[in-house]
């Protein structure tokens, strides 16, 4: 059997003080966070993106 997984993660749920904190983060440089963005889509792809991303077969 093979299994596949994959996630689509967005910043909803976070509170007002944690996004203040990500702000001075990046603005200060304080780390690297090019890791952490795997990809970029244009805004005209965005409905294809997510049916993708939600696509066990993909």
């Amino acid at each position: 059997m093979i299994f596949a997984s994959q996630s689509l993660i967005g910043s909803g749920g976070y509170r007002p003080s944690d996004v203040a904190t990500v702000f001075y983060i990046l603005k200060e440089n304080q780390k690297d966070i090019s890791k952490m963005v795997t990809k970029i889509y244009p805004w005209e792809e965005l409905v294809s993106t997510i049916k993708n991303a939600a696509d066990p077969e993909k």
